[in-house]
């Protein structure tokens, strides 16, 4: 039995480029960032990376099929605090509960518009975050508390042309066009 060439099954967990990822479909072919959170060692990273992370859009298994990565798993960046700036591809729909809580250190964050998601806790204890760039035309579902234990008047939020009004309504932050 070829290994190498078994496909991957939904649960299963394999590292690309200092990454884990997690098979959360088989059809299409999708994982998330992460292992879960239960997971010893649940960060989708080593938590001591440092400086700006950008997401691929597609992954290549152990099993040497590619995957789209659709989400960012729960708790993935949880206390990853050198990180400064991540940028989400536009494949990504869902960010999880925390995946990002207590990423002290960063200071900016690009989500795009194929983002629809994000969970409760999201961005909890950023308190580095001053940009935040976003591509949708109305804000997404977005859950309690995302950014708590960050000061959000020093963030700005960045938005497509013609939306501000309807971000200020919906955020309690600096909006920018």
């Amino acid at each position: 039995i070829n290994i190498a060439n078994t496909p991957l099954n939904k649960g299963n967990t394999f590292t690309r480029d200092g990454i884990k990822y997690t098979v959360i479909n088989t059809n299409p072919r999708e994982v998330e960032v992460g292992t879960g959170w239960h997971e010893p060692n649940h960060t989708a990273i080593d938590s001591s990376t440092q400086g700006f992370l950008d997401i691929p859009s597609s992954v290549k298994g152990n099993d040497g099929i590619t995957y789209n990565v659709t989400q960012i798993g729960s708790f993935a960046f949880c206390q990853c605090t050198g990180l400064t700036k991540i940028t989400i591809p536009n494949t990504v729909r869902q960010i999880d509960f925390g995946a990002f809580a207590a990423c002290y250190g960063l200071t900016s964050m690009t989500i795009p518009k194929s983002v629809d998601t994000i969970d409760q806790s999201a961005f909890s204890g950023c308190v580095g975050l001053t940009s935040f760039d976003v591509d949708w035309q109305t804000p997404p579902a977005i859950g309690e508390d995302v950014f708590t234990n960050v000061d959000l008047s020093h963030v700005t939020l960045y938005v497509p042309a013609g939306t501000k009004n309807i971000y200020e309504t919906a955020f309690v932050i600096k909006v920018v066009q």
